[in-house]
């Protein structure tokens, strides 16, 4: 999936395919929270992997933002962002679900719950991400970095 997400950024644009690669992400969160059988939540699990294979594509817009000694610093910056999402993910999915607990909500809606919640969150930044302003705001955040990472 890679390659061909990293071509069809390079095709229609960086931006827009994150968007759908966050969308993706989006819909696969539901499905799983949705999903009442196993093959419902492998199903949404491998649409998960399928988007997530957007990393490539973010690391490409790193690389045309930044030119130089700084691409090593702002491919850094991805890897970093990426791990951190390995890392904090499942710590904040856990304190979701004994958040839900501490609610009342029954045990079998936990896990479905935070990854509604995963989906909400997701879907909050993809709007962030197409209103008014919301690309200009990327932009500058990105050459902000890039800007850091030439002076420091």
């Amino acid at each position: 999936c890679c390659p061909a997400l990293v071509s069809l950024s390079s095709r229609f644009g960086r931006a827009l395919v994150l968007r759908v690669c966050l969308g993706g992400a989006t819909l696969s969160s539901l499905l799983i929270a949705a999903s009442g059988s196993t093959a419902g939540i492998v199903t949404g699990r491998f649409c998960a992997g399928v988007f997530a294979a957007s990393v490539p594509v973010a690391q490409a817009a790193a690389t045309d933002i930044v030119s130089g000694p700084q691409t090593a610093r702002a491919l850094s910056r991805v890897s970093a962002a990426n791990q951190a999402g390995v890392v904090v993910g499942p710590a904040a999915s856990a304190l979701l679900i004994a958040l839900f607990a501490s609610c009342g909500v029954a045990p079998p809606l936990r896990l479905r719950c935070a990854f509604a919640a995963s989906a909400v969150l997701s879907l909050a930044v993809l709007v962030a991400s197409v209103l008014p302003g919301g690309r200009r705001n990327a932009e500058s955040v990105a050459a902000a970095a890039a800007r850091e990472g030439a002076g420091g």
